[in-house]
C-alpha cells in the first residue's frame, strides 16, 4: 500500500502540468519519469482521488484569505451573477467602484462590467464549443462551469489591489483548471496601474533575479515543494503586470504549471517591499513605505 501511495504522488507531482485542459504556457526542466509496468486501474482512481482534493484545498485556501474589503466597504459594492444551464453554469463575483464617491471611477465599472465580466462572450465560447463537438445534452461528460471570485487590498489610501481567481470546468475534463489576472487602481488619479508605473525603466530582468532567489531559498529550504521551478524571463514578462499590493509587500501570481506543478497549489510568492527599495520609483517608495 505504501508503495502504491509513494508512486501515485511521483506521478501526480511529475504529470500534474501535462493533463491540464490547457496547454502549459512553461515547463519544468527535468524529465517526466517513464514507468515500465502500466499503473493498475486501482492506482489510476486513487490518483484522481489524491488530484481532485488536492485542487480542491487550492479553493479552500484561497477563499480562506483575508482581505480588506470590510475596511473598503463603502468604496466597493460586490456584485454576483448566476446562471445555471442544462450544460453550463456561471457562477461570477467582482467588485465595482462608489461613483459617489468620485465619479471618475466609472472607467473602473466600466472596464468590469464590459471587458472583464464579458457575459455575451463567456456563453459564446461555451455553447460553440458544443456545437463544435456535435455532443448532444445528454452525452455531455461534465457540465462547463466558469467561476470567477475575487480579494481586494489597499497597501495605503491611494492603491487598491484586485486578485481575481477563475475556476473552469471543461466538459471533456472532470478537474478544474486555474488562472489569475490582478488589477492595480489608483485611486486618487481614477487610472489602472502597470509594472512601469511602480517600478524604474528597464528593472524587468534585476526584478526575476529578485523572484528567482526568494524562490530558489524557499524550494532548498523545504518551505514549498522541491519540484517547483525558477521562473523563465519569457513567463516573467507575460506576467509582469500580475501581482498584488498588500501590507506585507507584492505577491506575484501565476497560473497553474508556470512556477510549480498544479498538484502543489503553490500560484504565488511574495517579495517584501524591503528588498524592492532599489527599484521602486521615488514616489510610491514614499507612499509606500511612510
Amino acid at each position: 500500500m505504501m508503495k502504491t501511495l509513494f508512486i501515485l504522488m511521483l506521478i501526480l507531482s511529475f504529470f500534474s502540468c501535462q493533463d491540464d485542459p490547457k496547454e502549459s504556457k512553461s515547463s519544468a526542466p527535468d524529465e517526466p519519469l517513464e514507468f515500465e509496468t502500466e499503473i493498475p486501474r486501482e492506482a489510476q482512481e486513487e490518483l484522481e482521488f489524491l488530484k481532485e482534493n488536492s485542487l480542491k484545498f487550492k479553493v479552500d485556501s484561497l477563499l480562506l484569505e483575508e482581505d480588506d474589503s470590510d475596511v473598503l466597504k463603502d468604496l466597493i459594492t460586490s456584485k454576483s451573477y448566476l446562471k445555471i444551464e442544462d450544460y453550463y453554469m456561471l457562477n461570477l463575483k467582482y467588485p465595482l467602484l462608489n461613483e459617489n464617491i468620485k465619479s471618475s471611477y466609472a472607467n473602473f465599472n466600466d472596464y468590469m462590467t464590459r471587458e472583464f465580466i464579458d457575459l455575451n462572450k463567456m456563453e459564446s465560447d461555451i455553447t460553440t464549443k458544443k456545437e463544435g463537438s456535435g455532443d448532444s445534452l445528454e452525452i455531455i461528460k461534465h457540465p462547463e462551469i466558469r467561476r470567477i471570485d475575487y480579494k481586494i487590498y489597499q497597501v495605503n489610501e491611494q492603491y487598491i489591489s484586485i486578485l481575481f481567481y477563475k475556476e473552469n470546468y471543461f466538459s471533456d475534463y472532470p478537474l478544474p483548471s486555474y488562472s489569475f489576472q490582478t488589477l492595480n487602481y489608483d485611486l486618487e488619479h481614477a487610472v489602472f496601474m502597470k509594472y512601469e508605473d511602480f517600478f524604474l525603466n528597464n528593472t524587468e530582468d534585476e526584478f526575476l533575479l529578485i523572484l528567482n532567489d526568494i524562490l530558489r531559498k524557499k524550494i532548498n529550504s523545504g518551505e514549498i515543494y522541491y519540484s517547483c521551478w525558477e521562473i523563465s524571463k519569457e513567463d516573467f514578462y507575460n506576467y509582469k503586470n500580475n501581482f498584488v499590493l498588500n501590507h506585507n509587500g507584492i505577491e506575484y501570481y501565476f497560473d497553474d504549471c508556470i512556477m510549480c506543478p498544479s498538484s502543489t497549489g503553490i500560484f504565488s510568492i511574495k517579495i517584501p517591499f524591503d528588498i524592492l527599495r532599489s527599484i521602486l520609483r521615488k514616489h510610491n517608495t514614499d507612499r509606500i513605505f511612510s
